[in-house]
């Protein structure tokens, strides 16, 4: 939130350096199983997260004698809503997996998750965008920016996103040489997966909505939409498909999920900025 781009950078190579180097010590020195690879992911988080604790200590330090005592109620208010929704969010993120544990074998698993792994390359570029949006748009809510400079991001992020996609369809070939030639079927999987990080990242213009106008009960509507969407195309699209079926039903699930999000939180700040003009004219025509 501080526009602090390169510390902001260092820690998080620093918390993934540190997860590494546990990995390896672990596997040098203890047996190669798979759960000293997760003791090894706990502790090396742990002590990433130490050093940043340590790093920004003067964040954590709160004196109770000058608390909001009213603040806490607001705060459950707006937090109880958001957690609902994450558990509601994590199961729409793992029921590809359940369906094809269930309906198919572990080959369409298999291949389902290489494509998934190449697709989630590029959450790098979700990443990059939220972390320079996010402090963006709360400053330019707090200067009251007009909301015409909203709509340029969010259709901005929209073409790209539309050009990377054609791009990604048109070079799926490619693939051929990262995977073996056993996962050769995963290029006609992957575009489809490709949605859910594209969706999210526009999805991040159109969603701080519910930050500005405070409404974090919709989080829960927009992740039961996603959620139906989700369970309704992978049980009529996985027995019969397979990863390919598990694929569209994800890419249509993250397209509803921005669509919901569009819809909720995008055309609610869209008002509340008319709300907020002190140009008649332009409040009216925007509204309109």
């Amino acid at each position: 939130m501080q526009n602090k781009a390169l510390e902001f950078s260092f820690f998080n190579i620093l918390v993934k350096l540190s997860i590494l180097v546990c990995t390896v010590l672990f596997l040098l020195f203890l047996p190669h199983t798979f759960i000293t690879v997760i003791y090894a992911t706990i502790i090396g988080q742990v002590l990433g997260d130490t050093i940043l604790m340590i790093r920004n200590i003067r964040l954590l330090y709160m004196n109770p004698m000058k608390t909001d005592p009213y603040l806490y109620p607001r705060l459950a208010k707006f937090g109880l809503p958001i957690a609902v929704a994450t558990v509601i969010y994590s199961l729409f993120v793992i029921i590809d997996k359940l369906f094809l544990r269930y309906f198919c074998n572990f080959d369409e698993l298999g291949l389902y998750t290489a494509a998934f792994k190449i697709a989630s390359a590029l959450l790098i570029l979700q990443t990059t965008f939220s972390n320079f949006w996010i402090p963006t748009a709360y400053e330019w809510y707090k200067k009251q920016k007009p909301m015409r400079y909203f709509k340029l991001v969010s259709d901005s992020i929209m073409f790209l996103i539309a050009i990377l996609f054609m791009g990604l369809l048109l070079f799926k070939g490619v693939i051929l040489m990262v995977l073996s030639p056993e996962y050769s079927q995963a290029q006609y999987i992957f575009p489809f997966l490709c949605f859910y990080p594209l969706m999210m990242t526009v999805s991040d213009t159109t969603n701080l909505g519910i930050v500005f106008l405070k409404r974090s009960s919709l989080n829960i509507l927009v992740s039961v939409i996603a959620l139906g969407v989700a369970i309704g195309l992978n049980f009529l699209l996985v027995p019969t498909y397979g990863a390919i079926g598990a694929s569209v039903a994800t890419g249509s699930a993250y397209i509803a999920f921005f669509f919901s999000t569009d819809v909720f939180f995008h055309a609610d700040l869209e008002w509340f900025f008319c709300k907020k003009s002190s140009d008649n004219h332009c409040a009216a025509s925007c509204c309109r």
